[in-house]
């Protein structure tokens, strides 16, 4: 249902206010009252990152927080209307606005997405799990992985290491797997190599058999141990199906 034209003005207004303190004349209100809703509005949104971000919060002095809070609730132009998805538009605009280098830590755009990652794939959608059988040949006939999860890179290794142990020395390529449990729904992560990598992004986008893979990172990595990767990628292989990641076979 649309609203009436006055209602609207009335709720921009207000909105806009709620962001810059600024009073605005808002038929109905009465100025010595106004300001707490804007004060409510801020809380809600000061408690919701700090609920989103419960590592990333505990690095700064609570004036710092709420500043950069502040910051963002006055100068960011919020683009979705649910509060549980707010806290990536604040990780965007904490990396944009290189709180990092303010605060001086490098690892804090990292800290943010790791944190957000967990919300996003709990949240996510359902998918559509793919069919799949219990017996075959591990090497030769071609797995099932389980498509709710998420694979991205980080600088720092935020996920396995606490913050005051990170600094510039441990910035590097690290991959991190943030996977929903089929059984629970809860959100799990696994820390992979380079290698593990490859071979998972393989299984997931080209559908190969395992022997083929092997065969692939062999030419890829240059490695002469066909042995040390046969047995790394079987061992990764069966750890994936034994965390249900792999759920069969095709």
């Amino acid at each position: 249902m649309l609203l009436k034209k006055d209602t609207k003005s009335y709720q921009e207004k207000l909105a806009q206010y709620s962001r810059d303190g600024k009073l605005v004349d808002i038929e109905g209100t009465r100025e010595d009252r106004l300001h707490h809703y804007r004060r409510l509005v801020f809380n809600i949104q000061l408690q919701a990152m700090e609920q989103a971000y419960p590592i990333a919060y505990t690095l700064f002095e609570f004036d710092d927080w709420q500043s950069i809070v502040h910051d963002f609730f006055t100068k960011h132009d919020a683009q979705t209307p649910q509060i549980w998805k707010l806290p990536l538009e604040f990780y965007e605009f904490v990396k944009e606005n290189n709180y990092a280098t303010k605060f001086k830590l490098p690892f804090l755009n990292d800290l943010l997405f790791f944190e957000w990652i967990e919300i996003e794939v709990h949240t996510m959608e359902d998918e559509i799990q793919p069919l799949f059988k219990i017996e075959g040949d591990i090497l030769t006939d071609k797995l099932v992985v389980n498509p709710e999860f998420r694979l991205n890179k980080l600088d720092y290794p935020v996920h396995k290491v606490k913050p005051k142990d990170i600094t510039l020395e441990t910035k590097g390529d690290y991959f991190l797997l943030t996977y929903r449990v089929k059984e629970n729904g809860s959100v799990a992560f696994l820390d992979l190599t380079m290698l593990h990598t490859f071979v998972f992004e393989k299984l997931v986008n080209e559908e190969k058999s395992l022997k083929d893979i092997i065969n692939d990172a062999i030419e890829v990595f240059g490695i002469d141990n066909s042995e040390f990767i046969n047995q790394s990628v079987l061992e990764f292989s069966k750890l994936l199906m034994d965390k249900k990641i792999v759920l069969g076979y095709n």
